[in-house]
């Protein structure tokens, strides 16, 4: 049975979660990045994210690897 755990993001992570959003959304970005201006995320655009009052950001791990973010 698969093991899932998720954890709140903690500075230092931004890197992490830069790779999961660019490898997730690499086809988007390559088939409309042009057209909706898509670009890759940069780590300090989590750490951004990360700061404002209204965003909580949450790691998802599938068997002891990063799968996801929420």
């Amino acid at each position: 049975m698969a093991e899932i755990y998720v954890e709140p993001f903690r500075p230092g992570q931004e890197m992490l979660v830069a790779q999961i959003h660019n490898a997730s959304f690499d086809e988007w970005a390559r088939k409309l990045g042009e057209a909706y201006a898509y670009r890759k995320v940069m780590p300090q655009e989590v750490l951004d994210w990360s700061q404002k009052p209204s965003n909580t950001l949450w790691l998802a791990y599938l068997n002891g690897v990063p799968a996801g973010y929420i």
